[in-house]
């Protein structure tokens, strides 16, 4: 047992764990309701945390940090839409508590911590959030490039002749219609204006398919939109 704890609370290993439940969690972000990439992320959280509380290192404080932080993301991926202070919280509160684990600290004392071990916790925190980000681009490159994808991709052209707008010609004239979502806006997504469909986003709102929209500005080839 004292070996498998070593070997899990070695730095490769934790920093691969982290990888795993930041690169998860920013996964549900992206494309929330999805289940495996959360469960990857729980799965990661107690491998990693499981160790160091059983050899006496983490305080019960610093896992109630790391659970706040995920209960903020969480809401942020599910209930409030976009990306804002409440992600940011969580993310930062989850870092700390990741960083904080591995150390010998009574609270905010840090008199017993090293500088060596100060700065190994810092390194494996970064490194495991740098590793996610890059672990997330190579799975989503390695996706898009295989020939598995063609079967689950989308390949209808969306022209004017199946009711798309490709151009944003025109569109200042469409101020102040309205129309209704014609997919969750979650901000962005597609609504449908008589018979033509546009790209449209909303600020801090999240509009449900079929529900009726104000379009109120222009930005770029996106129409700004509210709830009506």
């Amino acid at each position: 047992m004292e070996t498998l704890l070593s070997l899990i609370q070695h730095p490769a290993v934790s920093i691969f764990l982290i990888m795993l439940m930041i690169g998860g969690l920013i996964a549900e972000l992206q494309v929330p309701g999805k289940v495996i990439p959360l469960c990857i992320s729980l799965v990661a959280a107690v491998a990693y945390f499981v160790p160091f509380y059983l050899t006496g290192t983490m305080a019960l404080w610093e896992l109630f940090v790391f659970i706040i932080g995920f209960v903020l993301l969480l809401l942020e991926i599910f209930v409030i839409p976009g990306f804002g202070l409440t992600g940011i919280i969580g993310f930062i509160s989850l870092f700390l508590a990741l960083g904080l684990v591995t150390l010998n600290n009574e609270y905010l004392d840090f008199s017993h911590v090293t500088t060596k071990a100060l700065k190994e916790a810092v390194a494996i925190v970064i490194v495991g959030g740098i590793g996610s980000l890059m672990l997330l681009f190579w799975a989503a490159h390695s996706l898009v490039n295989s020939p598995y994808f063609n079967k689950f991709g989308l390949h209808k052209v969306l022209d004017k002749e199946s009711g798309y707008v490709i151009s944003n010609l025109h569109l200042q004239n469409l101020i102040g219609k309205k129309g209704v979502a014609y997919s969750v806006l979650r901000p962005t997504g597609k609504i449908l204006v008589g018979d033509q469909l546009y790209d449209a986003s909303t600020k801090n709102q999240f509009v449900e398919k079929g529900q009726n929209i104000e379009i109120i500005a222009i930005e770029g080839s996106f129409l700004q939109v509210k709830v009506a």
